[in-house]
């Protein structure tokens, strides 16, 4: 797997929480992830790249791939595409089988349309954000 540019955003989780990731390429530690509810991370797929990882650290247990955890969405920030009227989207996948890292899977068209992107994706820790108000809604 190629190595592409990402980069990881995060407060912690209290009230005017401090930043712990600013445009960081090193993903939290395991200390750090215990703070985050929430990451985002804005990652480069050019287009002969096809997947990438983003490693969150939380150690999720192994029951959370059936909630789909962690939730995450995505927005494509620009495309390698500059032509004017261009009518495709970059489309991407998401594989949650590991408690501490989600693979990235983009999905490739046909091959003479360009696929590369950034993508600003957010995951959302719920047993942080549980933790966070108290254990409960």
């Amino acid at each position: 797997m190629a190595v592409i540019p990402t980069l990881y955003f995060a407060r912690s989780g209290v009230p005017g929480g401090l930043v712990l990731l600013n445009g960081s390429a090193t993903p939290p530690t395991a200390i750090q992830a215990q703070q985050i509810p929430v990451l985002k991370v804005q990652m480069v797929m050019t287009d002969g790249v096809i997947q990438g990882t983003i490693t969150h650290n939380w150690g999720l247990d192994k029951s959370s791939p059936t909630y789909f955890d962690p939730e995450l969405w995505y927005v494509v920030q620009n495309t390698t595409d500059g032509a004017p009227g261009a009518t495709w989207l970059p489309l991407l996948t998401f594989d949650l089988t590991n408690t501490n890292v989600v693979l990235v899977n983009k999905i490739v068209g046909a091959a003479a349309t360009p696929t590369g992107a950034t993508y600003l994706i957010t995951l959302r820790n719920n047993a942080a954000m549980l933790n966070a108000a108290g254990g409960g809604f």
